[in-house]
């Protein structure tokens, strides 16, 4: 789109990292583009591989936005709307409170019942204890894409079944 046609005028090549001590700030801004593009797991590992291969170590900021990035993924696959993750546990709500599929989160909530419930406003509640926003960023990566991975295996019924 835009994005590489302003590219190819800068960077015949078209590539938003190449040359990116000329660019500075524009090529990060760039990066970050990139980034925010990369939900599937393994867009995630070869782009920071890329990243770490041209400028070295992430800064902090950096594979922290590939978290967030893998979350807001992660939000698509289970249908996820909201989840809000706290120092006791999170909550999450589904978009126009369906799941894929039912049976399986409630036989998984069946399964754990000291960690997970779900609510009557169908929410779903997974208690734990987060005290750091590192920590809580990486719990929500792990509830989402439990629930994630749930939601797919309504999908593999579906195929197997058809």
């Amino acid at each position: 789109g835009a994005a590489a046609s302003l590219l190819r005028r800068l960077h015949p090549s078209g590539d938003p990292f190449a040359d990116a001590a000329a660019l500075g700030p524009f090529a990060m801004l760039l990066a970050h583009g990139v980034i925010a593009r990369a939900e599937r797991a393994d867009d995630r590992e070869a782009l920071a591989a890329e990243l770490i291969d041209r400028f070295g170590p992430l800064p902090a900021e950096t594979d922290q936005l590939l978290h967030v990035v893998a979350i807001k993924g992660l939000c698509r696959e289970a249908n996820v709307a909201k989840i809000d993750v706290g120092p006791k546990g999170a909550v999450g709500s589904f978009r126009g409170d369906r799941f894929a599929n039912p049976a399986g989160l409630i036989a998984y909530v069946q399964k754990n019942p000291a960690v997970w419930r779900l609510r009557p406003d169908q929410t779903v509640l997974v208690k734990g204890e987060w005290e750091t926003p590192e920590e809580r960023l990486a719990a929500a990566e792990r509830v989402l894409a439990e629930l994630a991975r749930l939601a797919k295996g309504a999908e593999t019924e579906r195929r197997a079944a058809g």
